[in-house]
């Protein structure tokens, strides 16, 4: 996702395609935070559809291979964790981070830290830029991986997947990149 934010930064169609296209590879639900990435960063508009294109080459082949070869171009167990919606225990993604916090206070906190951090640096970035009137550089980038953190949350939570620890890895990973990116500009 770093690579992808470099190359659509700096409005190079088709690296970033080729990003896209390994992100969609590695972890197809990251294919929503790659498009809050290219919309927020790119400046170059117009090239999308020549990045889309090269995604599309590097990623379809697999995909089309999954599908005919493994009888599903998406994993199977996307399908076995989205047919149940929740734990034994009723806790679902929204609540998730409630429920590890009950069972592992210490642990969900050192890792959510981050994360909240994060939250108070777009919160702040958003604020300062209203107020403003202007935006930066550092805030945009920072905001991008911030909100894709958020938008794939988001996009889990409507789903309905269940509370798995590591479907929080996205929106833990985009905060505390935002917060690094902030913690890099400001003056100490």
């Amino acid at each position: 996702l770093i690579g992808l934010a470099r190359y659509a930064l700096a409005a190079r169609a088709l690296p970033t395609g080729a990003f896209v296209g390994l992100v969609t590879l590695a972890r197809p639900d990251l294919i929503v935070f790659a498009v809050v990435i290219v919309l927020g960063l790119c400046p170059a508009r117009r090239r999308l559809a020549s990045s889309a294109l090269v995604a599309a080459a590097l990623a379809l082949p697999w995909y089309a291979f999954s599908w005919w070869a493994l009888g599903s171009a998406i994993p199977d167990t996307f399908v076995f964790k989205t047919v149940v919606n929740h734990f034994d225990s009723g806790d679902t993604f929204l609540d998730g981070p409630l429920m590890w916090a009950r069972f592992f206070p210490a642990a969900s906190l050192l890792g959510w830290l981050p994360a909240l951090a994060g939250a108070a640096c777009l919160l702040g970035w958003a604020v300062a830029m209203v107020a403003a009137r202007r935006g930066w550089p550092a805030g945009t980038l920072a905001g991008v991986f911030g909100a894709g953190g958020i938008v794939h949350f988001a996009v889990f939570a409507t789903l309905g997947t269940p509370p798995y620890q590591w479907y929080y890895g996205p929106v833990v990973a985009g905060l505390t990149v935002c917060a690094a990116i902030t913690a890099s500009v400001l003056p100490w």
